[in-house]
């Protein structure tokens, strides 16, 4: 499960980092490498993001990098979760938030 807030309507520079390493997957024919395709297809991964806006659509891009990515690396995407928070232990309050969040792990889990 892949966690980030969301920093003026796009993910954080380090997840963006981390997300460009993935990279040396592929050889120069953007094909995964042959010794990586094995642990990379079918791979579940979730995504959980988090903006201060109440309008959580501001986080569809993010989501959509991570659609795109799992299409191309052959990946099964498990869910997204877009949540509001502002201030520190606001999600916590978030009862359907939280029920998403852990329902994302079991499926990621499972």
């Amino acid at each position: 499960i892949h966690a980030v807030p969301i920093y003026i309507y796009s993910m954080t520079a380090q997840m963006k980092a981390y997300l460009d390493r993935w990279c040396a997957f592929y050889d120069a024919d953007w094909k995964c490498q042959k010794e990586y395709l094995p642990e990379m297809t079918g791979k579940k991964i979730g995504l959980i993001t988090v903006c201060g806006d109440q309008d959580t659509s501001i986080c569809s891009p993010t989501e959509d990098v991570f659609k795109n990515l799992c299409k191309f690396c052959q990946m099964e995407l498990v869910g997204c979760l877009q949540a509001s928070a502002y201030a520190r232990g606001e999600v916590e309050k978030n009862k359907e938030a939280m029920q998403a969040a852990f329902k994302l792990g079991q499926d990621g889990a499972s």
